[in-house]
């Protein structure tokens, strides 16, 4: 993407809101400079002893093991003590850059699939004990963080290379070379899947169980990141609520009773709502819209006690197919193919969705050989045809949604 004005608008508006979330209570924690207590080896695992095999094989062989039977030792306080004091599950990705995973509970326990977090820390210190730069990343921060990234081709061509290698065969070679920020993206990524994984793996207590699938929502959403890369201010837009559109509600506004009181959620702290896909409830009339952002594909319930990217899973996949759909019709077909050959999925309507069910997937070999690493540069290569033709595919799809909503309209008298 060339940079023009927009675009240096846009990473304006990056920043600040980058800025924002790691200030924010509630949204992220990020932390310079941390002592971090030593592991035993028991509690402790590099990224080699997955013998290039799949990342699922990695955390269903021995991270989820590992993090099931620590659950015994989970203690009291907060997650930031616990990765301070070496407690939980460390996951060693390089020399410089690891994950922690702190008060996960195990799969019989009661909401298993709602406790730990997970942090990543990158730029290690005082031989390897004080990171630089340590987050408990929520969604919405790392889809932010990784629009930043964006901005750049080529840092995001590289970002995706690294984390495709690490899904497939477990090589992180090239995070350490990554840009600053990129390489702090690439961690987050990681230290959320784990999470997300974990809990998927809670729902079948090993194997991936049929609810929970948050890593699947999460790949698929940090792909289309590729797309929405590729646009502009002033061709920017993604489907939300059914709608192809560049405007939409805030996540959560401020819930107040009749008097004009805030309200109390059950934790007895100030109440919140949020209106995403609640088409009927009628504060949405005077609720100002604002210009959508990728972070947008986290959302809230309606009274705002859970959230997740996989709250817009039919919105993202509508996202994913449209774009497939637009590679065939205009005849950008030869990436496309080499990727749906890989993932074993050729004729397949969303190509973001089939990568990731090919991923994360027991019946998927748990060594793909060569093929991971045709898959990985045509995954690459794939997603950075989709981000050059971003803008032209933003343009296609607003006249489309235009189109439907004066057919909807009726002929005008």
């Amino acid at each position: 993407m060339k940079l023009n004005y927009f675009n240096c608008l846009r990473f304006l508006r990056w920043s600040l809101l980058s800025l924002f979330l790691v200030v924010s209570a509630g949204q992220a924690k990020v932390y310079s400079n941390i002592q971090i207590a030593a592991y035993g080896e028991d509690r402790s695992f590099h990224l080699e002893q997955c013998q290039s095999k799949t990342f699922l094989n990695f955390m269903e062989e021995l991270v989820y093991p590992a993090i099931k039977g620590d659950a015994v030792n989970r203690t009291g306080g907060e997650h930031i003590d616990a990765v301070k004091e070496g407690e939980g599950i460390e996951i060693r990705l390089t020399d410089n850059v690891s994950t922690y995973h702190v008060k996960y509970k195990a799969a019989e326990e009661e909401n298993s699939e709602r406790a730990g977090r997970s942090f990543a820390a990158v730029g290690f210190k005082k031989k390897g004990t004080v990171a630089k730069y340590l987050a408990d990343a929520s969604d919405s921060y790392y889809l932010s963080s990784l629009e930043e990234v964006g901005g750049d081709a080529d840092q995001l061509r590289l970002f995706y290379d690294v984390i495709m290698r690490i899904m497939t065969r477990c090589d992180a070679s090239g995070l350490d070379d990554l840009g600053e920020k990129t390489q702090q993206v690439a961690a987050d990524f990681i230290a959320v899947l784990v999470a997300e994984q974990y809990r998927h793996l809670t729902g079948g207590d090993g194997e991936l169980g049929s609810r929970f699938n948050w890593d699947d929502a999460l790949l698929q959403v940090t792909l289309l990141a590729s797309f929405h890369s590729g646009q502009t201010d002033n061709d920017w837009g993604m489907f939300l609520e059914k709608q192809f559109t560049n405007q939409v509600f805030d996540q959560s506004y401020p819930d107040y009773d009749e008097d004009g009181n805030r309200k109390k959620n059950k934790y007895g702290k100030p109440a919140n709502f949020s209106v995403y896909q609640q088409y009927r409830d009628p504060r949405r009339v005077d609720l100002e819209k604002r210009d959508s952002q990728l972070n947008d594909y986290w959302q809230q319930n309606p009274d705002c006690s859970r959230s997740g990217i996989n709250k817009t899973r039919r919105d993202f996949t509508l996202m994913g197919t449209e774009i497939t759909q637009w590679l065939r019709d205009n005849k950008k077909t030869k990436n496309l193919n080499k990727v749906l050959t890989s993932v074993k999925a050729r004729g397949a309507s969303n190509v973001f969705q089939a990568i990731s069910t090919y991923l994360i997937n027991d019946d998927t070999p748990t060594n793909l050989g060569r093929g991971s690493k045709t898959l990985v540069k045509g995954v690459v290569d794939l997603l950075m045809e989709i981000r050059e033709n971003a803008v032209d595919m933003t343009q296609d799809f607003a006249a489309a949604q235009a189109a439907k909503k004066d057919k909807k309209r009726g002929p005008r008298a």
